[in-house]
């Protein structure tokens, strides 16, 4: 192995670079017996007797109305908030495959028939669901009924019935409305209440995992486990369903009942909302740009597809997805298309490192490109870097900017083409993240003059291949219009 330094120098040929108010219920009167006693009038000239004269009125009969099992009190809330436990198997961009992995979150009940809301991602890809009451001893199975992937929503439909249940908040949601988020965080088996405020009644709705037209900022002091719980008003009504937790900014945010009640009553009818059947989530980083699919529920437009846990979806219609980190291009898309349109998705699959298209609706995922390159010994594979990953951007210090690296491996790479040979390891040795643009050049010189072979796959997941140049040992590669993104590079030696 020897070692190299890498410089890299980059020259410009333009001047740019680079979570309902009604009526009360209010308790029947006891029956009543009204009477009216004689009444006796005098005067000094005559005297007028009237008669006793007695009404009765009859007593009414008992209604044969049932009682009503609404929640409406935050005294009262506790008998109508679950906690959900979900098991099933994953796939983590970083971990691998996760078997038999149990997650929790909370929920609420709407309809005494067992009906009950949480968080998408608290129950997609589950294998199966337990409910909780905080006095169970032994859990409750649940059905998956209907979710929504952009809007962070599902129901469930818990065994039994004549359960209390939650009505809508129909009020107005807006800053300073008193709001009590219960739940059970942390997994922790007890009922627990939050309170707080809403602070924005109109925030930001995008995330990682999900993209809602609108969520409310709220101050309840919420932890992991309460996603899908609800936020009550003082009368036990929901105003909102709490969603997320940003760690970087410290705030808080729901779902207002004015968007989730309509999904949710969707939902209920065993119809999926605004989804392909995917537990997703955006990625942005120097390897992964897309929507990581962490499972995929048997029987959807997905999975008849053939995509996989463990896939990328890398575009919809031709349009990239992830690339602000959320999920607002890929719920656009769909918020723009019937459930049953066709639509080309192209993925890229970690696992045989092979990018697919297909449709969804339409044709079975093909392969399109092999990215792993057969090189005889061993392939050279898009993964992690073994000596680290940097930023460069348009007029960037020092030019030309030096990089250490050992070079050399166990993969021969003689049957890449383009005149390369030698040994590389499979992983690339450094990956360099692009911002600007015009003429790039990658260049090696090896600390003891030795012969080595520079390879690189670009932002476009184009190979590129120099053995020697400018009469010399040292590789170069260039980019005439560079391309923004990761550039993967291996040097191999012999």
């Amino acid at each position: 192995m020897r070692r190299i330094m890498i410089l890299l120098a980059v020259f410009t040929l333009v001047a740019a670079a680079c979570g309902d108010d009604g009526t009360p219920l209010v308790p029947a009167t006891d029956d009543q017996e009204t009477t009216t006693t004689a009444e006796t009038t005098t005067t000094a000239a005559e005297t007028t007797t009237t008669a006793a004269e007695t009404t009765t009125t009859k007593a009414t009969p008992p209604s044969t109305e049932p009682e009503s099992n609404a929640i409406s009190s935050i005294a009262e809330a506790e008998a109508a908030v679950v906690q959900i436990v979900s098991e099933g198997t994953f796939v983590d961009p970083f971990e691998g495959t996760l078997a038999n992995v149990a997650g929790s979150g909370s929920g609420f009940i709407i309809d005494e028939s067992g009906l009950a809301v949480t968080a998408n991602h608290v129950v997609s890809g589950a294998g199966l669901i337990k409910v909780y009451f905080s006095d169970d001893d032994e859990p409750r199975n649940a059905r998956l009924l209907g979710v929504s992937e952009c809007s962070d929503l599902a129901v469930i439909d818990i065994d039994g019935e004549g359960y209390p249940f939650f009505d809508w908040y129909e009020g107005d949601i807006a800053a300073g409305l008193d709001i009590i988020a219960a739940g059970y965080p942390l997994g922790d088996p007890e009922y627990t209440l939050l309170d707080g405020i809403i602070s924005k009644a109109d925030a930001d709705g995008e995330v990682p995992w999900a993209s809602v037209d609108a969520v409310v900022e709220h101050s309840a002091d919420t932890l992991p486990g309460n996603s899908g719980g609800p936020l009550l008003t003082e009368d036990g009504r929901v105003a909102a369903i709490h969603y997320a937790y940003l760690p970087t900014t410290g705030l808080e945010y729901a779902i207002s009942a004015e968007i989730a009640a309509p999904i949710v009553e969707r939902l209920a009818e065993d119809v999926d909302v605004d989804g392909i059947g995917i537990n997703g989530e955006a990625l942005f980083d120097s390897f992964l740009t897309g929507i990581w699919v962490y499972s995929v529920a048997s029987g959807s437009p997905a999975d008849d597809v053939r995509i996989r846990p463990g896939d990328l979806l890398i575009s919809m219609e031709g349009i990239d997805l992830g690339l602000d980190g959320t999920m607002a291009d890929y719920c656009d898309i769909l918020r723009s298309h019937a459930p049953s349109d066709v639509l080309t998705v192209v993925v890229y699959r970690t696992e045989t490192d092979q990018v697919l298209e297909g449709q969804i609706n339409g044709r079975e995922l093909e392969v399109v490109e092999d990215l792993a390159i057969d090189a005889g010994q061993g392939e050279l594979t898009i993964q992690p870097p073994t000596f680290g990953t940097y930023a460069l951007a348009t007029g960037f210090t020092p030019d030309p900017s030096p990089y250490e690296l050992v070079s050399g491996g166990s993969v021969n790479v003689g049957d890449l083409g383009g005149g390369c040979v030698g040994w590389a390891a499979a992983a690339p040795d450094v990956r360099i993240n692009w911002t600007g643009s015009g003429f790039l050049r990658f260049y090696f010189v090896s600390d003891d003059g030795g012969d080595t072979a520079l390879i690189i796959n670009d932002p476009n997941l184009n190979w590129s291949c120099n053995d020697d140049s400018f009469g010399t040992l040292h590789p170069t590669v260039d980019f005439t219009a560079s391309a923004e993104g990761a550039y993967d590079i291996w040097v191999a030696s012999f």
